[in-house]
């Protein structure tokens, strides 16, 4: 089939075979041109519509055959339990690389593996950066699972992160709080606590479900003594303690579980 060539004088010519046949009134040349103009500004958009038609099926076509690879890869194949497990351990063993907020956003599938599964929520990293915003709603959507926090670093408003955590003391789990200033931090403004208000705050609430404890702290932190209603005195799965040097009772209630203590 040979091509076509669409011109302005082929047009003239079959407007002018139409006009003489089909009994259409003579338009003059005037009205040929204008007709002609009209159809060839159709074919202009007729044309730019193709184009975007021909742009939007090319990305579909990358966008499904991306898809295809990300269906047929062995990690997509896992089921949802088996992503719970693999997220979890990372979590678990979580530095600055590893944080929720990171894993749900490399595919819809993970994002929904992540927001439909509350234990991931559960393990909190904090370091200098973190917002109590973010720590806050981190919790909420963490709801009723046991927590494992890990304080890495002195934060600026560490006084009202604490004051989140403590909230939800029954739910603790694993604690690790670093509230020593590293020399990389000195100068900067930091809003410390009193030692033995902070093993106050501890006091207030029972730990049912806590295992391991850790507090690491410098000269900002003055503790008296380790309180004998250390977490009103319940605390039956604690069994990991590390505390600064401080006066003990040993017959503290929260001790009696203990397979290992550290006093420095």
């Amino acid at each position: 089939m040979s091509n076509i060539s669409l011109t302005e004088s082929t047009v003239l010519a079959a407007l002018d075979y139409l006009m003489k046949n089909v009994q259409v009134p003579d338009a003059g040349e005037t009205g040929k041109q204008g007709l002609v103009e009209s159809i060839g500004d159709s074919i202009n958009r007729m044309a730019l519509a193709t184009e975007a038609f021909r742009t939007v099926a090319t990305n579909q076509l990358k966008l499904n055959r991306r898809r295809r690879n990300t269906v047929l890869s062995p990690i997509f194949r896992f089921p949802d339990e088996v992503l719970v497990l693999i997220f979890e351990f990372l979590l678990a063993s979580s530095t600055a690389a590893y944080q929720i907020e990171d894993i749900r956003l490399v595919c819809y599938r993970w994002y929904h593996v992540v927001e439909s599964n509350h234990i991931l929520w559960s393990y909190i990293y904090i370091n200098h950066k973190s917002k109590p915003q973010k720590i806050r709603a981190q919790v909420a959507k963490s709801q009723a699972t046991p927590l494992v926090i890990k304080m890495e670093k002195p934060t600026s408003t560490e006084h009202e992160i604490l004051n989140i955590l403590f909230d939800h003391i029954p739910r603790w789990q694993t604690v690790t709080l670093d509230l020593a200033k590293k020399q990389e931090w000195i100068g900067m403004d930091y809003a410390g606590w009193d030692g033995s208000l902070l093993l106050h705050r501890m006091a207030e609430k029972p730990a049912p479900f806590l295992r391991t404890l850790e507090i690491e702290t410098d000269g900002r932190y003055q503790m008296d003594s380790l309180p004998m209603n250390l977490f009103g005195g319940y605390a039956p799965l604690l069994r990991h303690l590390r505390i600064p040097k401080l006066p003990i009772s040993w017959d503290n209630p929260v001790l009696s579980g203990l397979t290992s203590l550290n006093i420095y």
